[in-house]
């Protein structure tokens, strides 16, 4: 459900399609699995666009969640630099 939801908001966000329902899918993948930094760090990226106090909830929660030198720790490293969140 989780990846379905990514794409689905993927597909939203270059315009193909007008309105999906990628960010509720993510939710609610993430409501089944609450403890998942990775989890969370997708649901900041579906919330990033459009909702900035959800995207700053989960972004907090997946840097909480990430152990030291894993691969969400690491993109979560990569993407503050892309979007210059320098905290």
């Amino acid at each position: 459900m989780l990846r379905a939801g990514y794409w689905a908001e993927v597909i939203h966000a270059i315009g193909v399609a007008p309105d999906t329902d990628g960010p509720e899918m993510i939710l609610r993948a993430l409501a089944l699995r609450p403890n998942d930094a990775e989890y969370e760090f997708m649901a900041a990226l579906a919330c990033a666009d459009h909702d900035k106090a959800a995207f700053q909830k989960h972004w907090d929660r997946a840097q909480h969640l990430a152990k030291p030198g894993s691969a969400i720790a690491q993109n979560l490293e990569l993407f503050k630099i892309i979007a210059g969140r320098q905290k």
